[in-house]
């Protein structure tokens, strides 16, 4: 018992308000109706933890501690609330400074405002408002039910086993932060790999869809082919010329891509996200190289084509 108080009483304790409700992650493939909402004590905010994407804040104040939006108040009995970026974008279908409404005690809809969204944080499941507002929201709600525990490095397993066994008559689970995180990251994994394979099987349709469009150019011009020969065009002049012309739309349709990838990918370098431009180019080069072995492939045709016959009927 001594051993086991030792290592608790170098455990930090920040303690929440809980509302439970729908999971807010992208770990619910569903749409969070009523997501979960955290009461942040006075000392947590004050505290001035965690990394934020974006924010409202216009004041100093504000802008070195964005979790004191919380406290401030807003027009119309809206309540400020912040929470992850992607349980923001992608589960509440909206964005810093936009609303969203969850249920009261009494079930009327209370108008919630995004005063700023965390970049991968341990709240991923959870809108977070301050005490005072949760306490108004749902004042019978008491006690707290959250809990973030702050332990040396070491001592995390014991205290974790010994907080179970201890509350298991209240239920208490635990779960590491990096755990959390990193099934949070793992999801994002899947879908990035996933719209890889996705893009990448776009590629190789795109490859095969420019060879069919060359060949039936090639095909449909045959006449035309026959008539420039006639007049002392070389069939390798003729196989250049359809060559610049393939080429030509080639780098227009990867130029077209790649702009509107660079759109598309805006946001997320506005929120500190990187490009592996390295990566990028290689595959850009692959790309274009494997169109022009397509073309060359192609335009190699135009030797065998029946030019007589063709110039016959032209």
């Amino acid at each position: 018992f001594a051993a086991a108080t030792a290592e608790l009483s170098a455990a930090k304790v920040e303690p929440f308000r809980l509302r439970g409700g729908d999971d807010a992650s992208c770990l619910n493939l569903y749409q969070a109706g009523k997501p979960r909402v955290l009461g942040a004590s006075p000392e947590f905010l004050a505290q001035g933890r965690f990394a934020f994407a974006m924010t409202i804040a216009k004041t100093d104040a504000t802008k070195a501690n964005p979790w004191l939006l919380l406290d401030e108040e807003l027009p119309d009995g809206e309540i400020p609330v912040i929470a992850e970026q992607n349980t923001v974008l992608w589960q509440l279908k909206t964005f810093v400074g936009g609303t969203t409404t969850v249920p009261d005690e009494a079930g009327r809809e209370v108008k919630l405002r995004i005063v700023g969204t965390l970049q991968d944080s341990i709240f991923p499941r959870e809108l977070i408002v301050s005490d005072a507002n949760f306490r108004k929201l749902y004042p019978h709600d008491e006690g707290f039910r959250h809990f973030l525990i702050e332990t040396p490095p070491e001592s995390a397993e014991k205290v974790a086993v010994l907080l179970e066994t201890g509350l298991q008559a209240n239920g208490m689970q635990t779960m590491r932060s990096e755990d959390l995180v990193a099934a949070q990251q793992a999801v994002i994994g899947a879908y990035l790999s996933t719209f890889q394979l996705l893009g990448g099987l776009a590629l190789l349709l795109g490859m095969f869809g420019f060879g069919v469009v060359i060949l039936r150019s090639v095909h449909e011009r045959t006449g035309e082919f026959a008539l420039l020969r006639a007049t002392g065009y070389t069939t390798g002049t003729l196989q250049r010329l359809v060559l610049i012309e393939s080429g030509t739309v080639l780098i227009v349709g990867v130029g077209v891509g790649l702009i509107a990838a660079i759109l598309s990918v805006i946001p997320n370098l506005a929120l500190g996200g990187q490009v592996a431009s390295v990566r990028l180019g290689a595959m850009l080069a692959v790309i274009v190289a494997v169109g022009f072995a397509v073309a060359i492939r192609v335009t190699a045709r135009i030797a065998r084509l029946p030019l007589i016959a063709s110039l016959r009927r032209e």
